[in-house]
């Protein structure tokens, strides 16, 4: 039961650190989106 309890640890800060990196590449695209639009 313990292992299980660790792995869904690990799952969630996996999972949680996924999302930081996608917000940042969105963010990130969206920003390059913006400069073509002015261009």
């Amino acid at each position: 039961m313990a292992f299980i309890r660790t792995e869904l640890s690990t799952v969630q800060r996996d999972v949680a650190a996924l999302v930081r990196q996608m917000e940042s590449s969105i963010a990130e695209a969206n920003q390059f989106i913006s400069q073509m639009q002015k261009n």
